[in-house]
C-alpha cells in the first residue's frame, strides 16, 4: 500500500480553481459538495427499497428483490474489482467529470431500464408476449446499476478522505440527515402523470439524483475544513515489521466485515416477502430511526468532548453489539415482524455508517489509497450481505425452523462477537485508526475542533491578503497542506506548543513540519518567514 498519494493529488488541488457560482454555493454551505453521498444513497433506496416510481396497485408483480439482490452483489463485486485495478480506478475517482460519466450516468441508465422493463411486469398481456425480454432487461439494468454504483462511492471516498475524523463523522452523519430528508420529501412526489403503472414524476427523480449526487462532488471547496493530518502516522515512515502489522490489522477488519455482513443480512431477510425488495421492514420507521441517529452523533461530534469520551473503538464496539442483539432476538421476538425486522435494519445501517466513516478515516490517517481501502473493506461489506440473503433464501430458512433457528442465530450472533474481540479487538481498531509509536494521537485528542487555522482571517484587517500570500507560497515552494497550516501559524506567531494545541497533532510533529517548511522557503528564523509573508502582501500576494 505503500506510494498511494491519490487523496494526496486531490488534497492539494482542491479548492484552486476559478471562482465562480459553485464557489458561491460552497461558501454558503460547505458541506454540499459531501451530500452528493446522501443522494447516491437516496437514489439506491428509491429504487428498489420504496420505489416512488410505481404508481399501479399491482407493484408486487414487480421483482423488486431481484433487482435489490443483484445491484448489491454487482457493487459488491465492482469495488474489489476497482481495488485490484486502482492504478486505472484512481483516475476515475479523482476527476469529477469521469465520476458523473462512468458513475452517475451509467447509474442512471441502469435505473432507467429497471423502471421501463418494469412497466412489462405490471401488464400481464405485454409480459406473455415480450416472454424473457423484460426480465433479462432488468436484470443488466440491476446489474449495471450496482457495478457504476462503486464509481459514486469511491469519489464520495476521497473526496470524505480530505476531511479530518472529526469531520468525515459530522459530514458521515449529516449525509444520513439529509438522505432521510430526500425521503420524505419523495413520498410527496405526485403518482401522476402514469404510463404503464410508472409514475413519470418519480421516475424522473430515480434517473436523476445519481448524477446530480456526482456533480455536487464536482464542486470546488475550500481547505478550511480538510487539512489531512497524515504525516503523524504516516504509513511509508513505518519499519516492514509495523507494516506488515497494520497490513494484517486491516485484512482482519475486512473479515470480520464480511462475517457481520453474512449474519445481519441472514437476519434481516429471515422470513422475506413473497415479493418486494428481500427484507421484511417498515422503511419509514427506519428512515426516521436513522434520521435521529445522525442528529444524535452529529450533536456528539459538535460537543468534542463527548465523543473523545466514549472513544471511536467503543462506539462502533457499540453498534456492534446492538445489531448482534437484534439479531439473536430474531426467534425469540418473531423473525416474521415487520417492526423487528425495522430493528435489525437500523442497527446494520447506523453500522454501516460507521463502516463508512471507519474506512475513510483510515484512508485519511494512512495516507492510503481511498480506492483500495474502500473498494476491499466495503466490497467485502456488501459482498457478505449478499451472500447472507443467499444463505437464508436457499438454505436457512428452507431446512431450519423452531429450536434450530435458536441455536442458528445465538451461533451466528456469538460468532460476530467473538470475531470482533479476538480479530480485530480494541486494540486492533486502535492500532489501525489512531496509529503506532510515539507519533500515534491519542483518542481524547483525536476529535479536538480545530483542523485549520480558522483565525487567518481575523489575523489583519488583510486577513484575505494574507491568506492568498500564503497560498501562492505554499505553491511556489510546494508545502502540503499540514505544512501550509504550520507556515500560517508560525507567521501569526504561535508558539509550537499552541500549534500542537491547534492541529491536534504532538510537539514533535510540529517541530518537523516548521524544519520542512523553513527548508523550502529558504529562511532560519521566524522574523525572516513573517518578514517573506509580510513582503508578499505588500506586493499584492504575487511572489517573486
Amino acid at each position: 500500500m505503500e506510494g498511494e498519494h491519490a487523496v494526496d493529488a486531490f488534497a492539494n488541488n482542491r479548492g484552486r480553481g476559478a471562482p465562480g457560482y459553485g464557489a458561491a454555493l460552497v461558501q454558503v454551505a460547505p458541506c454540499l459538495p459531501f451530500m452528493g453521498l446522501s443522494l447516491y444513497l437516496a437514489s439506491t433506496f428509491l429504487l428498489s427499497n420504496t420505489p416512488i416510481w410505481l404508481a399501479a396497485s399491482n407493484n408486487g408483480a414487480v421483482p423488486l428483490n431481484v433487482v435489490f439482490s443483484l445491484s448489491g452483489t454487482a457493487f459488491g463485486v465492482a469495488l474489489l474489482a476497482c481495488a485490484l485495478g486502482r492504478k486505472w480506478v484512481e483516475r476515475v475517482a479523482e476527476s469529477a467529470l469521469l465520476s458523473t460519466i462512468l458513475g452517475g450516468c451509467l447509474c442512471s441508465v441502469g435505473s432507467a431500464m429497471v423502471i421501463s422493463a418494469s412497466s412489462a411486469f405490471l401488464d400481464a398481456s405485454f409480459l406473455g408476449a415480450a416472454g424473457s425480454t423484460p426480465l433479462a432487461v432488468l436484470q443488466v439494468g440491476a446489474v449495471l446499476t450496482g457495478a457504476s454504483s462503486a464509481f459514486i462511492l469511491l469519489r464520495c471516498a476521497v473526496l470524505f478522505a480530505c476531511l479530518s475524523p472529526r469531520y468525515i463523522l459530522l459530514y458521515g452523519a449529516l449525509s444520513r440527515i439529509v438522505l432521510a430528508g430526500i425521503y420524505y420529501a419523495a413520498q410527496a412526489v405526485p403518482k401522476t402523470p402514469e404510463v404503464g403503472g410508472v409514475s413519470l414524476l418519480g421516475a424522473v427523480v430515480v434517473v436523476l439524483l445519481p448524477v446530480v449526487g456526482c456533480a455536487l462532488t464536482g464542486l470546488p471547496y475550500q481547505g478550511g475544513r480538510s487539512s489531512p493530518d497524515r504525516d503523524t502516522i504516516a504509513y511509508a515512515d513505518l519499519d516492514a515489521g509495523h507494516r506488515r502489522s497494520v497490513r494484517c490489522t486491516f485484512a482482519k477488519m475486512c473479515a470480520v466485515l464480511f462475517l457481520f455482513a453474512i449474519v445481519e443480512a441472514s437476519a434481516r431477510s429471515e422470513g422475506p416477502f413473497p415479493v418486494g425488495f428481500g427484507f421484511r421492514q417498515d422503511s419509514d420507521l427506519v428512515m426516521l430511526l436513522l434520521l435521529l441517529f445522525g442528529v444524535a452523533l452529529a450533536l456528539m461530534i459538535v460537543d468534542a468532548r463527548v465523543m473523545a469520551r466514549i472513544g471511536l473503538g467503543r462506539f462502533y464496539l457499540l453498534l456492534v453489539i446492538l445489531t448482534v442483539f437484534t439479531v439473536a432476538l430474531v426467534p425469540v421476538v418473531g423473525g416474521q415482524g415487520v417492526g423487528w425486522g425495522s430493528a435489525i435494519t437500523f442497527a446494520a445501517r447506523s453500522l454501516a455508517l460507521m463502516v463508512w466513516c471507519l474506512l475513510c478515516i483510515v484512508v485519511h490517517q494512512r495516507s492510503w489509497s481511498p480506492v483500495l481501502v474502500m473498494g476491499l473493506g466495503h466490497g467485502a461489506f456488501r459482498i457478505g450481505e449478499s451472500v447472507g440473503m443467499a444463505l437464508n433464501d436457499n438454505l436457512l430458512s428452507v431446512h431450519l425452523s423452531g429450536d434450530g433457528m435458536v441455536f442458528l442465530f445465538v451461533g451466528m450472533a456469538f460468532a460476530v462477537l467473538l470475531a470482533n474481540f479476538l480479530l480485530f479487538s480494541e486494540n486492533d481498531f486502535a492500532r489501525l485508526v489512531y496509529g503506532t509509536g510515539d507519533e500515534a494521537r491519542l483518542p481524547e485528542r483525536f476529535f479536538c475542533a480545530a483542523d485549520h487555522p480558522a483565525d487567518v482571517d481575523a489575523h489583519s484587517d488583510g486577513g484575505g491578503r494574507f491568506n492568498a500570500a500564503t497560498e501562492a507560497l505554499a505553491d511556489r515552494f510546494v508545502l502540503t497542506r499540514r505544512e501550509l497550516d504550520v507556515f500560517r501559524y508560525l507567521a501569526m506567531g504561535y508558539t509550537k506548543d499552541a500549534m500542537a494545541e491547534k492541529m491536534c497533532v504532538s510537539s514533535n510533529t510540529i517541530r518537523t513540519h516548521s524544519r520542512n517548511v523553513y527548508a523550502k522557503l529558504g529562511v532560519h528564523s521566524r522574523q525572516e518567514l513573517i518578514d517573506l509573508v509580510d513582503g508578499i502582501v505588500e506586493k499584492g500576494s504575487r511572489p517573486s
